[in-house]
């Protein structure tokens, strides 16, 4: 009679303890689908707090000093917009941005002369055709579609 009673006990605990193991499961399962759900609806912003080294740009990498200036730009959320230079002119546009969907408005550059415009035109001429971003860790891609147009890493100087 005592077996039966402890194997009753430990039958019971067993079965308690599976339920709540599966229901934890259960829980855990969910709240990662829900987490992920709200990943996939949140509007993504770029950080404002530091620059954006250009290292990429059409399929070619990028010299870190352009007409002895560092590319780099800088977002700013307050308004929409980003300022920089491409290693000549001061550059800029505003920008609108739909979960990870990008928009720009024509750009503007100051006109000075100066030898290499190369990284200039090309990121202007292209500004129109990037339509989505990504950002892995230090990086930021501009892409058209899947391509990746720009390339930027983090970069904490000012811009000159």
């Amino acid at each position: 009679m005592k077996i039966s009673i402890f194997a009753i006990s430990v039958f019971f605990l067993v079965s308690c303890g599976n339920n709540s193991s599966n229901n934890a499961k259960s829980i855990s399962a969910d709240s990662i689908k829900n987490q992920l759900i709200a990943q996939e609806n949140k509007t993504i912003s770029l950080p404002d707090d530091f620059k954006w080294r250009l290292i990429w740009l059409s399929d070619k990498p990028v010299a870190d000093s352009i007409n002895g200036k560092i590319p780099a730009i800088q977002f700013n959320k307050a308004d929409s917009s980003f300022s920089g230079t491409m290693g000549c002119n001061r550059i800029g546009a505003k920008y609108l941005i739909k979960e990870n969907t990008i928009q720009f408005s024509k750009g503007f550059a100051t006109k000075m002369f100066c030898q290499d415009l190369w990284a200039e035109d090309t990121f202007l001429k292209n500004m129109d055709s990037i339509n989505h971003f990504s950002m892995v860790g230090d990086s930021l891609q501009l892409l058209q579609n899947e391509k990746a147009i720009a390339i930027f890493t983090k970069y904490n100087n000012t811009i000159e």
